[in-house]
């Protein structure tokens, strides 16, 4: 699911034109079996700074300290804010540190990320995957985008992948490809023969990238994960300085509990917040409304608990739209029903085009849904109007 190999038309807004950079950069010879003297066993710590002589990590570690460093350095920096919580979680599952990097070259560590071929958050999860670990999926709640319980079900999929393949290159490579393809890949592979030697379970990964019995995105996949991680892991070393910027350190909160549908937006005005700020904190709610029929969590500001409990009680239910089809809840041209209206965007919509559709003002639609500036809307995206 790497943005910048997989599909370079069908990139999100934030790395788009890397993507680009990266496809023109690739080469079409196969990762060449170049390796360390000694490699890591099952189990064991990951030296990722012994595979830097592999052709191809040197080939990304010199395209992200070069070429691409500008958006590096930004994703290191928005890194910053996740990485105590992602290196927590991998710990405990005795998985190793430099997963914690795999959202960089995923999504660029954006939580709101969106590919073309519907992954989503920052460890690109697709639905069927989110959900199988636990993750709700739908047009009212999306956890993909919550970066706490998105990365709690990443941790416990990479473990079983680990598990499975006693290897955290191939895990990482099945992360990518899908556990299926690296299994028929070392059913091709065979045993380790003299060419090759017997170089370790992490090695396995660098002999099936050199018979290409990976496709070329899986088998770059990896030397990233390996780059991305060296340079993660001592920025300075490469010539990076991340700090942590504002808008992408959402990380302190205290929590509240509401029992009925509730909007961010009522809930922000009412605590004394701007609504954009609960939409950063609580990015799962899709349609910023807490889906009835269950209690809700809502993340806000720390402090402010005792204010919200208060507050809560006064505010009124949100009204749910209802989404039997694939219509509009207000059909085309026409101007919506109330304050509690709600469209769903088609596909190649701009918020321009919702706006005309509607009869409601660009500014009032980002308004009322909080949305920042340059924001680019998806296909079946609930907005209220």
């Amino acid at each position: 699911m790497v943005w910048f190999v997989r599909d370079v038309t069908g990139m999100t807004r934030r790395i788009d034109l890397f993507a680009a950079a990266v496809a023109a950069s690739l080469i079409a010879a196969p990762v060449q079996a170049q390796r360390p003297a000694s490699t890591d066993s099952a189990g064991s710590p990951l030296d990722i700074a012994s595979w830097a002589g592999q052709p191809r990590v040197q080939h990304y570690l010199d395209y992200f300290t070069g070429q691409a460093r500008p958006r590096v350095a930004k994703w290191l920096e928005r890194s910053q804010p996740f990485q105590a919580q992602i290196g927590d979680r991998l710990s405990a599952a005795g998985l190793p540190s430099a997963f914690s990097f795999l959202p960089l070259i995923e999504s660029g560590f954006a939580s709101d990320a969106v590919s073309k071929k519907g992954a989503v958050g920052l460890w690109q999860f697709m639905p069927k995957t989110a959900r199988q670990y636990g993750l709700r999926v739908d047009r009212l709640v999306d956890e993909r985008r919550d970066p706490e319980r998105a990365t709690n079900a990443a941790v416990r999929h990479l473990g079983d992948l680990k598990t499975k393949f006693s290897s955290s290159f191939l895990a990482a490579a099945a992360y990518n490809a899908g556990a299926g393809r690296v299994e028929r890949g070392l059913g091709q592979l065979g045993d380790p023969d003299s060419e090759d030697g017997d170089t370790g379970v992490e090695g396995q990964f660098f002999r099936l990238a050199s018979k290409s019995l990976l496709a070329k995105e899986t088998r770059d996949y990896v030397p990233q994960l390996i780059a991305a991680a060296m340079i993660g892991q001592n920025p300075e070393q490469y010539g990076f300085s991340p700090s942590v910027p504002a808008p992408y350190a959402p990380t302190a909160y205290d929590s509240v509990t509401v029992d009925r549908p509730t909007t961010l937006a009522q809930l922000a005005r009412a605590i004394g917040v701007a609504p954009v700020v609960l939409r950063q904190l609580n990015p799962q709610f899709v349609i910023g409304v807490t889906p009835p029929g269950a209690s809700s969590s809502i993340r806000i500001p720390p402090g402010l608990a005792d204010i919200a409990a208060a507050r809560i009680p006064t505010l009124p239910a949100a009204l749910i739209p209802s989404f039997d089809d694939e219509d509009d809840v207000n059909p085309a041209g026409s101007k919506p029903a109330g304050p509690d209206a709600h469209t769903l965007v088609r596909r190649g919509e701009t918020l321009e085009a919702v706006a005309g559709r509607t009869g409601v003002s660009v500014h009032k639609l980002r308004r009322a849904n909080a949305l920042p500036k340059r924001y680019r809307l998806r296909p079946g995206q609930i907005l209220r109007v």
